[in-house]
């Protein structure tokens, strides 16, 4: 049985090559071992936003949750490896021409990181917002939505003609 490849062992300021990166036994899936990846979205199951009131926005299907920290009854993930983690919220509007939509990130410990706006359009809104943020285990993390339409407005799911507008949360373990 031959012996398994030895791995390259990098000299200070050496340029990475296609050569030494093959010396890799698993190629440089190494750098995602161990780390905590989350993707939830909308699928079928939208979210009635009422007007003018940040609303949570409930994912329905959860791709990979590889910590499985996020629950599709709440919304909310909650941290189970403690470190800086990078979180993308994406939130797709209905089509209305009245009034202006909104995403941010929100967590436990009360921080409301940043917002996204936007004017309405007679197409689906799309809003994507992104934090980098140090979570400890036990933080929960949520992404919620506001609407001034006037009336309720749901989030929107559109698979049809190729297309592929959903809303989805996103998060990613950086490092500790």
């Amino acid at each position: 049985m031959p012996a398994p490849p030895t791995q390259h062992t990098y000299a200070t300021a050496e340029v990475v090559t296609a050569a030494n990166l093959n010396t890799h036994p698993q190629g440089i899936t190494w750098q995602l071992r161990n780390k905590p990846q989350m993707l939830a979205r909308q699928v079928s199951a939208t979210t009635s936003i009422p007007n003018n009131a940040w609303t949570i926005v409930k994912m329905d299907t959860v791709d990979i949750d590889t910590e499985t920290g996020y629950s599709t009854s709440t919304g909310k993930y909650t941290c189970k490896v403690a470190g800086w983690h990078y979180i993308t919220a994406n939130i797709v509007f209905a089509a209305n021409s009245t009034g202006d939509r909104g995403v941010h990130i929100v967590t436990s410990f009360g921080n409301i990181t940043g917002v996204e706006l936007a004017p309405a359009s007679n197409l689906n809104t799309g809003l994507n917002f992104a934090v980098m943020i140090r979570l400890n285990i036990g933080d929960t993390v949520w992404c919620e939505a506001i609407q001034t339409s006037g009336a309720a407005l749901s989030t929107s799911t559109n698979y049809a003609s190729g297309r592929a507008e959903a809303s989805f949360l996103d998060i990613m373990y950086l490092r500790f």
